[in-house]
């Protein structure tokens, strides 16, 4: 199964990083790691450990009038005018099986950029019957009837829509017109992020502060005056910050007290964990902290922030958010008095399994889909092999495999004659191909026409070809079963009209009545091939979109 997953990576946001770093370590937990990542920046690899891909973000950043965003939207989805940049990732999504969104708010509307940005990848893999899951997703009240209806279209068409806002998404969604049963409530997909070694010295007193740089001018001396206070009452504060454009604001907060920055969201969990709580503006801190069982006072200065805020508070168990644009140093003091572990390890047991829903549901249909499906998209032709020899058992094996083949009238026409001996592989390398002489072992199939009544009678011209298909679908078994037990395969195509037919069918004794069908040369692998690139007789391996092949 090929994954792409996409989100808002690398755009110095800690937050959404924390979500796809927690991913990446399930999905290889869960064995699916046939991953490419869409980011804005290419550290992501180094973190995460899987490949990634440019996003689509440079088509759009040079002008956000809605006019030309709509127009270069639709130019994208129908791949026209478009960049060879931009159509890698097209084609990178084209050729995937699932396209797995997570990033936190990346389908909120709060404007035209951001959410076709968000919306590109979704209505690009559906263009392309690809199937799309949406984890962790935040949606915030809608503000553009235009782009409303775009994001209504898109997400009915989808898989499976996790969201991270409890009720308050489930509400706008159902609200517009989003299908229920696609809906499952769950968290945010960074509260279960493992920790790391812990990096920082911290006293058992720290608390953690962290802003924004959208601090109102208010906020610099409440956050300032703050921290004195904490160390009136013999806590010991700590600015952090998530995005770099944040530590610009905290330097105006203090100049005095520790700050620390976090490259990996897994330090800023393991640094909140050993805090006593964590006064923050930003969602993803309070999500880190609750996740490492850390009481949180949460911050807001705006309607969004106070609506991501809420879908997670919770009276009887996190401290209220609190009003940033009228608030003072005694508010944030008085509910610092708030504590209660028990409440606290009580939302953690009640989180950890909603959080993350969408990798279990993937693994789920993973596993469902058929082995044998799997095996076949795996199979590809080798011609290298390794001098190792193949058991006389396993070659039996494969020839029982082959005699369970359909066939024409139930005549079971195919014959096999195993093939081991140095000389007799020589003679076929020198009167077919060069390439015989890798095999270490070759299975040559032969349509035993003798058995074929139907060619006896007036319909033979009709049926004359079905020794042909018997023993093509024999080969595929025996192909099938060798892939399954290691062993390497490559089917060399032989008949009567070849020239060294005859010369052949003489060597190895075979009657007038057996036609030489093909041969299979086994052996075990002895080549790394990229079958992602590689061509063949002039063309690409790699199989082409299933609609490609439909008439």
């Amino acid at each position: 199964m090929k994954i792409i997953i996409c989100g808002g990576y690398g755009n110095n946001n800690l937050g959404d990083d924390a979500q796809l770093l927690n991913n990446c370590i399930l999905f290889r937990k869960n064995n699916l790691t046939d991953i490419k990542i869409i980011s804005h920046r290419e550290y992501i690899a180094d973190l995460c450990g899987f490949s990634t891909i440019s996003s689509f973000r440079n088509d759009f950043k040079n002008n956000k009038d809605n006019n030309y965003l709509l127009q270069k939207f639709s130019e994208i989805i129908y791949e026209k005018n478009i960049s060879q940049e931009t159509s890698k990732i097209v084609n990178e999504i084209k050729n995937s099986d699932v396209l797995f969104m997570s990033g936190s708010g990346t389908l909120n509307t709060r404007n035209c950029y951001g959410m076709l940005l968000a919306l590109l990848p979704i209505v690009i893999a559906l263009k392309h019957k690809k199937r799309v899951i949406l984890s962790g997703q935040g949606f915030s009240p809608m503000n553009n009837p235009d782009l409303e209806k775009i994001l209504v279209e898109a997400l009915n068409q989808c898989e499976l829509i996790s969201i991270r806002d409890f009720e308050d998404g489930y509400n706008i969604l159902k609200r517009i017109g989003v299908k229920e049963n696609l809906i499952h409530i769950g968290i945010d997909d960074a509260f279960t992020l493992p920790k790391n070694k812990m990096l920082y010295n911290i006293p058992n007193n720290a608390i953690a502060i962290n802003v924004s740089y959208y601090l109102t001018s208010n906020l610099y001396h409440v956050f300032s005056d703050l921290a004195d206070k904490l160390v009136e009452q013999n806590y010991y504060p700590i600015f952090n910050y998530f995005y770099s454009k944040d530590k610009e604001a905290i330097e105006k907060c203090t100049t005095k007290y520790p700050i620390i920055g976090f490259d990996n969201p897994m330090s800023a969990k393991s640094f909140f964990s050993k805090c006593q709580a964590v006064i923050g503006m930003r969602y993803h801190s309070a999500i880190l902290s609750l996740g490492a069982k850390t009481p949180v006072i949460n911050i807001y200065i705006n309607k969004y922030q106070k609506a991501k805020f809420d879908a997670i508070n919770s009276k009887e168990i996190i401290v209220p958010c609190l009003d940033g644009t009228n608030i003072t140093v005694k508010e944030i003091m008085d509910n610092l008095t708030y504590r209660n572990s028990n409440k606290i390890n009580t939302l953690y047991e009640n989180w950890k399994d909603k959080g993350n829903y969408a990798i279990q549901y993937l693994t789920q249909q993973s596993k469902k889909e058929s082995s044998l499906l799997k095996l076949i998209k795996k199979r590809r032709s080798v011609r290298k092999f390794k001098k190792d020899s193949i058991s006389q058992s396993d070659l039996l094996e494969l020839v029982e495999a082959g005699i369970y083949a359909p066939s024409g009238s139930n005549t079971q026409c195919y014959r096999f004659k195993i093939i081991t001996d140095k000389k007799d592989i020589e003679f076929l390398a020198k009167n077919k191909i060069k390439i015989v002489n890798n095999a270490s072992a070759i299975i040559l199939i032969v349509a035993d026409l003798s058995v074929c009544s139907y060619l006896n009678t007036k319909r033979a011209d009709i049926f004359n070809k079905l020794p042909y298909q018997d023993c093509a679908m024999a080969m595929q078994n025996i192909c099938l079963l060798a892939e399954e037990k290691g062993i390497g395969q490559c089917i060399i195509h032989l008949s009567k009209e070849w020239w060294s037919n005859q010369l052949i069918k003489d060597y190895f004794n075979l009657k007038e009545y057996h036609e030489l069908q093909g041969m299979i040369l086994l052996g075990y692998p002895n080549e790394a091939i990229n079958y992602e690139t590689i061509t063949h007789a002039g063309r690409p391996i790699k199989r082409k979109l299933i609609e490609d092949y439909l008439l």
